[in-house]
């Protein structure tokens, strides 16, 4: 989140390729700890063409994991 903070997301359905700001993301759906702390976060996006989710994925680096930390405990 601190330097490439858009990922590209494509549609399962339609294949449409868009990008994602990771810091405008509501709440993750699942969040997946490893030696507690988070490592990855799991969100849903809506594709703006066909509205079908797709799961998007994102993985925090050592420089991200206090930020995460802060920002899930809100």
């Amino acid at each position: 989140m601190a330097d490439s903070s858009f990922i590209e997301v494509t549609c399962p359905k339609c294949r449409h390729v868009w990008h994602v700001d990771v810091t405008t993301l509501d709440k993750a759906e699942q969040i997946i700890y490893r030696d507690n702390k988070p490592q990855q976060a799991r969100y849903r996006v809506r594709c703006h063409k066909c509205g079908t989710y797709a799961v998007v994925t994102v993985e925090f680096d050592e420089a991200d994991l206090l930020e995460a930390e802060v920002y899930l405990n809100d």
